[in-house]
């Protein structure tokens, strides 16, 4: 009987200790993510993306011409307008924020599942042209999203560049082409 109540309290004991533990865990799991999107963590992440972008641009699944200016020119510049307009709304800015992350992400995405698609055969081939128009319509609806947040002007310009072909901006993502 007294071995009972010594495993019962044990088994309380341990019960208490795992809750503790659990609580902790899931403490320190929302502060990370909490932390994943913050300004700094997001300026470190768009820093190591350009240095990618430059480093990367000759390999065949590398970010250049058309997709290299949008970002730089466009896509870049509407994140710092629509952060500098929502500081002090720390719902929005953290919106804004996973945005631009999933935007670059996606754009290597796009780039990483171009490169196997033109190498590839049959109903391969079918499923990565299907993934890249998937990643491509995830791309074009954020850079339309942070393009309306910014205006007609904003909107126009990226209608403008996306008519453009890709052989009119630079490898490093310049646009190279004069008007005629």
């Amino acid at each position: 009987m007294e071995w009972c109540i010594v495993a019962g309290i044990i088994i309380c004991i341990f019960y208490v200790l795992d809750r503790i533990r659990r609580k902790r865990r899931n403490e320190a799991i929302e502060e990370l993510e909490k932390n994943a999107f913050s300004e700094d963590n997001v300026n470190k992440i768009l820093v190591q993306f350009e240095q990618d972008i430059a480093q990367n641009i000759n390999l065949p699944n590398g970010i250049r011409n058309q997709q290299s200016y949008i970002y730089k020119h466009l896509v870049k510049k509407w994140y710092k307008e629509i952060i500098a307009k929502n500081r002090y709304n720390d719902e929005i800015s953290e919106k804004i924020r996973v945005d631009i992350i999933k935007y670059i992400s996606n754009l290597s995405q796009m780039n990483r599942a171009s490169f196997p698609e033109s190498e590839s055969k049959g109903s391969n081939r079918a499923k990565h042209e299907e993934d890249v128009k998937l990643v491509k319509l995830k791309i074009e609806a954020i850079e339309d999203g942070f393009a309306a947040a910014c205006g007609p002007g904003a909107v126009k310009e990226l209608e403008i560049i996306r008519n453009r072909t890709p052989l009119e901006f630079s490898e490093d993502g310049e646009y190279v082409a004069s008007d005629k």
